[in-house]
């Protein structure tokens, strides 16, 4: 007697099940949208800087965390035992990575430039 057993037919062409998030299409437009999602990460007209972001310079040393944000700057608190301001122009935003906004200056520059004087008072001073 013969073996009833069925076996499957290996001349018979059977296409593996495709899942329609694996097409080439679709691995494409998700890897722009990721390029897009992260050059909009790095570029700071497109993210507004947050109380509690760390403020990196451009030594890669931490300057401080903000605590306020006024037209045209950022106010960051640094120094922990005696903490004091600065008012950091936006435009020495280079950009942002996660909760860390880079300056375009070093942290000693950030601290030397004048930046330690709320730029609002100085025009109620004239």
């Amino acid at each position: 007697m013969r073996n009833a057993s069925i076996q499957p037919d290996s001349e018979s062409p059977r296409s593996p099940e495709k899942r329609v998030d694996d097409s080439p299409l679709t691995e494409a437009v998700s890897a722009s949208t990721e390029r897009a999602d992260h050059a909009a990460s790095s570029s700071p007209s497109a993210w507004e800087p947050e109380a509690g972001n760390d403020v990196i310079g451009s030594c890669g040393h931490k300057i401080g965390e903000i605590v306020d944000q006024q037209p045209g700057h950022i106010v960051v608190e640094v120094g922990f035992f005696n903490p004091s301001d600065l008012y950091i122009p936006t435009s020495a935003i280079a950009g942002h990575h996660g909760d860390d906004v880079t300056l375009s200056v070093s942290k000693d520059e950030a601290l030397h430039r004048g930046w330690d004087r709320d730029p609002f008072e100085a025009d109620e001073a004239e």
